[in-house]
């Protein structure tokens, strides 16, 4: 797994703040094990948000996925949320 986060803490900290009604991301994961097959590496991006999402509140229809240096053209195949994390 290779780990992204922003490195600005007064942005992460801004968003944290209880009183902010904005949530934003906190850090993105990507699935990257050398055990899988080449094909099959860095398929999966895990993005990890400051905040709790609220049920409901993120669905396919108002994710977007942009970018890419190496690789421009990709499209979202799944999509789900979840709490599961350890810390």
């Amino acid at each position: 797994m290779m780990t992204f986060f922003c490195c600005e803490e007064r942005r992460r900290n801004a968003v944290r703040d209880p009183g902010v009604a904005l949530n934003g991301i906190d850090f993105l994961e990507v699935d990257d094990d050398p055990a899988d097959p080449v094909s099959q590496r860095q398929r999966t991006l895990l993005v990890h948000f400051v905040k709790p999402i609220a049920a409901g509140s993120l669905t396919a229809a108002n994710v977007r996925l942009e970018g890419g240096e190496r690789v421009t053209a990709f499209q979202i195949t799944g999509f789900a949320v979840s709490d599961n994390l350890l810390t």
